[in-house]
């Protein structure tokens, strides 16, 4: 299983994607530690999560749909280390490790993201919302499906985090208590310790 990440790009023109290894899932009943190297510097970014469902490559972005469903698609964090993420960055150098860590990756179980009307990540008591526009997911998701399988072969069980637009990372601290949901509903909460 793979995880990729894909990030936004200035121009927004070419996809920017990061493969993450599967050891980067935050298993459930687990909280997240913030890693020693992040040195309390981590932040937290609201995804949505697409699981592929099936084996493929070169998809045409027609046929996408057909690699994931909806029961497939749900909520998601994704931590980075943000200090050592940005040292990496301005000396040129793979941000694998600031992006890659082990369970850096909370997935919330299965849920119909593309039927909801929001997602949301709490951190404390503070929340933040994305709206969906569910043909707009959609749509996102088809083109990256089509656009990554021409470099990789999709399998079953891979996982794609498309962050969701114009919500900023936010810094996460010992103590803190995440709660991702969708629609007003807990999806799943963790501590971070």
């Amino acid at each position: 299983m793979n995880i990729f990440r894909f990030f936004d790009t200035p121009d927004g023109a070419q996809p920017a994607v990061t493969t993450i290894p599967d050891t980067a899932m935050l298993i459930k009943q687990r909280p997240f530690f913030i890693p020693d190297f992040a040195e309390d510097a981590c932040t937290v970014t609201l995804c949505a999560a697409v699981h592929i469902t099936r084996l493929g490559r070169s998809i045409h972005e027609e046929f996408a749909h057909r690699y994931y469903n909806g029961e497939a698609v749900t909520v998601a964090t994704h931590f980075v280390a943000r200090g050592l993420y940005d040292r990496l960055r301005a000396a040129g150098l793979p941000v694998d490790i600031a992006v890659g860590f082990d369970d850096a990756v909370a997935v919330a179980g299965a849920g119909n993201l593309l039927a909801a009307k929001r997602a949301a990540l709490t951190i404390g008591e503070v929340t933040m919302e994305a709206t969906i526009d569910s043909t707009a997911l959609q749509s996102e998701i088809d083109q990256r499906v089509a656009w990554l399988s021409q470099y990789y072969m999709l399998r079953q069980g891979d996982v794609l985090l498309l962050p969701f637009t114009g919500q900023p990372d936010r810094p996460v601290h010992i103590g803190d208590r995440l709660s991702l949901g969708m629609d007003g509903a807990e999806t799943w909460a963790f501590n971070v310790k």
